[in-house]
């Protein structure tokens, strides 16, 4: 009995949930419509509610690290802290996220933080890229030289100094990079496609934590 409702109950229901989403894209009838529509919003909720129990499960994480005075337990303390503010002052307009106080913060504090935090991480992928990459084939001599153009391209110096590089740089990404990017595209949907068909038919168990 357990292991009913441990598998086959979890994957009857999702083949259900896949069967009246798939069948309301196709069949025009409203209860069936309604019915999609109220999935889809649950799930928007479901999603909803595990990012507030990840958050929560982080914010007792951090509590505990402080408690305990872990190594850099005052970062954790300012994380809290900051995140307490941007909290109280985003429910503190009629909408979220609309009072200026809120706002400020986004614009002078949030944005620059990200934006340095960004070009550090690129800065230590390129890095990186450096270390480890070898050129011994003609593929990996496109790969390079494309990531070259395409670093270079995003850099403002470089349109300054050579204003012909800046459209070759747009053709690597509108052409070559755009081509590539669809066909991941495309084989990413036919997997999703091949799993919801397992799955409408129970055969993907790997989502109960069944490995064959």
């Amino acid at each position: 009995m357990s292991t009913i409702l441990r598998r086959q109950v979890p994957l009857a229901i999702a083949s259900i949930i896949i069967l009246i989403v798939f069948l309301e894209y196709y069949i025009a009838y409203a209860p069936l419509k309604t019915l999609s529509s109220a999935i889809q919003q649950w799930a928007i909720i479901c999603a909803t509610l595990a990012v507030g129990v990840g958050v929560i499960n982080a914010a007792l994480i951090k509590i505990d690290k402080i408690k305990k005075k872990q190594p850099y337990w005052y970062f954790d303390a300012w994380m809290l802290i900051v995140f307490v503010i941007f909290v109280v002052t985003g429910f503190m307009g009629k909408t979220y996220g609309e009072h200026p106080i809120f706002q400020w913060m986004m614009q002078y504090v949030y944005l620059p933080v990200d934006s340095t935090i960004f070009a550090l991480v690129a800065f230590d992928i390129v890095a990186a890229f450096y270390r480890s990459f070898r050129v011994r084939t003609g593929s990996s001599i496109i790969l390079l030289v494309s990531a070259l153009i395409i670093m270079l391209w995003n850099m403002p110096m470089v349109g300054g100094l050579w204003p012909g590089f800046m459209p070759l740089g747009s053709w690597v990404l509108d052409v070559p990079a755009a081509g590539v990017g669809r066909g991941i595209t495309i084989i990413t949907a036919i997997g999703l496609v091949g799993f919801s068909i397992r799955e409408l038919f129970m055969k993907e168990r790997t989502v109960v934590g069944v490995v064959d």
